[in-house]
């Protein structure tokens, strides 16, 4: 990858404006109830409505066939965007828009497309502006400032998005090996590796290092560790796990 545009990527994220692409307009007489299920839920954010679509093909239950995503503020789109098949392809997991709830009100909105071996994660201010990250599942940070995203495809990927400055501060699919379990300890974040055995076939946590990262230098830095390291950390649960919070 050009490495001017990696750096762009890396630490500015993906902004999207409120120009909207030419795309299919979702009509609920287009689907015939016998084959398709119609999900839509509008939420409340600030001044803003954030609405979600699915169409649910029944052949397929863990994937949508299309779906939509738009913003309104004051009963005008500032932000669309629409998914086909191609995008929302479960290919053996979850496929589709799911907007996780949280228990307080928080200054950004998330949903999380699943399926075509690229989750992503659109987080959406009060004021409109709508950012993009690799997505999947996510956690944020005890102190509410920082949010880790975890890339659900066939590559392992990480981002990191600084809730109270608004900007993407790390993001790679290149260097991250598989995750296993993320930690917290003494107001440091980090993760374990997945490795796996070709004898048992299964992936096991190497407990022997982990990967911390850095709020100075904005990465991930590798440090050997003991039993002891883990014994004393505390395991973190994502606010957001398709395996945990998809029925």
């Amino acid at each position: 990858m050009n490495k001017f545009i990696f750096i762009i990527l890396l630490f500015m994220g993906t902004m999207l404006s409120a120009q909207q692409n030419e795309y299919p307009k979702f009509a609920e007489q287009d689907y015939d109830t016998t084959y398709y299920k119609v999900s839509i839920h509008t939420y409340a954010h600030g001044e803003l409505a954030v609405k979600v679509i699915n169409v649910l093909n029944k052949k397929y239950r863990n994937s949508s066939d299309k779906a939509w995503l738009d913003v309104y503020k004051n009963k005008k789109k500032v932000f669309g965007e629409y998914f086909d098949e191609g995008d929302l392809d479960a290919l053996g997991y979850y496929g589709g828009l799911y907007a996780p709830q949280p228990k307080t009100q928080q200054s950004w909105f998330a949903v999380v497309k699943l399926g075509g071996y690229d989750g992503q994660l659109y987080l959406i201010g009060k004021n409109g502006l709508v950012i993009k990250l690799l997505g999947g599942c996510y956690f944020i940070t005890k102190d509410a400032r920082y949010l880790f995203s975890e890339y659900r495809s066939d590559l392992a990927g990480v981002a990191v998005f600084d809730l109270q400055e608004a900007k993407q501060i790390f993001s790679s699919t290149w260097s991250t090996p598989r995750i296993s379990q993320w930690y917290s300890r003494d107001g440091e974040y980090f993760f374990t590796e997945a490795v796996y055995n070709d004898t048992t076939r299964e992936w096991h946590e190497n407990i022997k290092e982990i990967h911390v990262f850095s709020f100075v230098k904005n990465m991930f830095i590798v440090k050997e560790i003991t039993q002891e390291t883990i014994k004393n950390s505390h395991k973190i649960t994502y606010n957001f796990d398709p395996k945990r919070d998809i029925k």
